[in-house]
């Protein structure tokens, strides 16, 4: 028997004090209901959770800022409903009214001032339509600095602006080009005004040009071209607009439609005479290979895209004039049906629905064929290609020119690439084409009735363009909410305490303390029988 040490005693001690620590942490877990308090509890678990948090807490914001978003588009599209109508609807009446011949010059005059009062009527709504302070419709800089910061950049008339003759003929060619040498400027990429390039269309095995085939000579609205061709039939309606970051592609897409009473096989094919200003000889680049001789490529042979060079300035990718032609989708470019075959040769042959290579390129043309397939009655297929300039890889992008930047960029998530872009319209009277209308004499109402139609379109494309992107916010918004209530079920997993189990678990080591402080005790009272024996 010893007094010395009192071995029971301080074991007894070392199991209260951990039971004490582990009582004191279930009731830091009761108290707080998280089962993570210090990084101790759950390092790994810790930075899991923060970072979840932040992403949840980042989600409600994004659901605020969209929500914002809507009701700028709802404010702006409301003031384009005004301005539709009444307004451009009141004055497309006062026009039609005007080109009756009942009325005399005075007539016209009255009628004339109040087309002029709805002009202003209509740049009123345009410049004071505003949300938070940004201006929506005068086409102003929502986010202007007196420093004149935050501006976009875009480049303008690389192309020509008028690509398609009346009947449908391509025009295509460069208004700048790409400021390299003075041969990019002003010059042809197709064969004089495209009348030997013949877009055709193949019905229940005949071929057809659509140059012979015209029903609507080619009208232009929002800078698309379109001119419609009717054959045995079927409708086509050819649309040219050009497109790119840098304005230095024309997209030419074809709507061909069954307007008869049975099913036709129909197929479609593209066909161009290619010429580089005054280069009637141009070869072409296919994947990366300088192609010569005449050439058939079908399936998955097919290029993504391809190059015409210029053999007066160079020869191969080197060529310092190059045109650029797009098969399958690339970046922005979206080709809606791949096509089944792509021939590069002489531009007779290659117009030939029979074409197969028999030598050089010589007087290059190239053809994209579509296959036929079986239309009903009714229906529809589109097919659409893309051709244009394109930058030698010799050559340095054109410097861009400044201008406003009229987007609203929405953050609508958590991270930095979850943005939504909204695009702001002018629609101010001369930003309409309206400014300048006049209904007297009656022809000036003639010309007037155009423009006004063309302005009502634009509105209610524009109106189109925001309801759209209203329904596409709400189910961005639909979608942040299910993905914050998901994230935050399994945030709350990782952090959360479980309160019965803590319970629980705190009535046992609660337990536990009270047995070892009774054991202490004894413990405690073995050294008092050394004083018997003493006595």
């Amino acid at each position: 028997m010893i007094i010395n040490h009192n071995a029971a005693s301080s074991n007894t001690l070392t199991q209260i004090t951990k039971n004490t620590k582990k009582l004191s942490v279930n009731m830091q877990r009761l108290s707080s209901g998280l089962r993570i308090n210090t990084a101790a509890d759950d390092a790994a678990g810790l930075t899991i959770s923060k970072k979840m948090r932040g992403q949840i807490r980042g989600l409600q914001q994004a659901d605020r800022n969209i929500l914002d978003g809507i009701s700028l588009i709802q404010t702006a599209e409301a003031a384009l409903a005004q301005i539709q109508n009444p307004q451009l609807q009141r004055m497309r009446e006062l026009i039609i009214q005007a080109k009756n011949d009942t009325l005399t010059t005075d007539d016209r005059q009255l009628i004339q001032q109040e087309i002029e009062q709805i002009k202003e009527s209509i740049d009123d709504i345009a410049n004071n339509t505003e949300f938070n302070g940004i201006k929506l419709l005068n086409g102003s800089n929502p986010y202007a600095t007196e420093a004149g910061e935050k501006v976009s950049h875009k480049i303008t008339n690389v192309l020509s602006s008028h690509p398609v003759g009346a009947t449908g003929n391509f025009q295509f060619a460069t208004n700048e080009g790409y400021p390299t040498t003075s041969l990019d400027n002003n010059q042809r990429l197709v064969f004089g005004s495209g009348g030997t390039s013949h877009p055709s269309v193949r019905i229940d095995g005949e071929s057809y040009p659509l140059r012979s085939y015209v029903q609507q000579q080619t009208q232009v609205v929002n800078g698309i071209h379109s001119t419609v061709y009717n054959v045995n039939n079927v409708e086509i309606t050819q649309s040219v607009r050009i497109v790119g970051q840098y304005n230095d592609k024309y997209e030419i897409s074809y709507n061909i439609k069954n307007k008869s009473d049975s099913p036709k096989e129909i197929g479609f094919q593209f066909h161009v005479d290619t010429m580089l200003g005054n280069d009637d000889h141009a070869p072409f680049v296919v994947n990366g290979s300088i192609i010569h001789n005449e050439t058939m490529y079908t399936g998955s042979d097919i290029p993504t895209d391809f190059v015409v060079y210029n053999q007066t300035t160079g020869s191969g990718s080197n060529a310092e004039f190059q045109a650029h032609g797009i098969l399958k989708t690339m970046g922005e470019f979206i080709v809606h049906e791949e096509p089944s075959k792509f021939a590069i040769g002489h531009y007779n042959r290659v117009s030939s629905w029979d074409f197969s290579p028999s030598g050089t390129v010589g007087d290059s043309g190239y053809s994209v064929y579509w296959n036929e397939r079986v239309i009903e009655s009714g229906s529809s297929f589109v097919v659409n290609t893309f051709y244009g300039q394109s930058v030698p890889p010799t050559v340095t992008p054109p410097s861009l020119e400044e201008e406003d930047f009229y987007d609203i960029i929405l953050q609508i998530g958590p991270n930095e690439p979850d943005q939504y872009r909204i695009r702001l319209v002018d629609a101010r009277a001369e930003a309409l084409g309206i400014h300048d209308i006049s209904v007297d004499p009656k022809d000036e109402a003639a010309r007037a009735l155009l423009k006004l139609d063309a302005a009502i379109t634009k509105v209610s494309t524009a109106r189109s363009l925001f309801g759209s992107s209203q329904n596409r916010l709400e189910y961005i918004t639909k979608n942040a909410s299910n993905y914050g209530l998901n994230l935050t079920e399994a945030e709350s997993r990782i952090s959360d305490a479980d309160l019965a189990e803590e319970v629980v678990d705190f009535t046992r080591r609660n337990i536990q303390n009270q047995a070892s402080q009774a054991m202490l005790a004894q413990a405690h009272q073995q050294p008092q029988s050394i004083l018997q024996l003493l006595r």
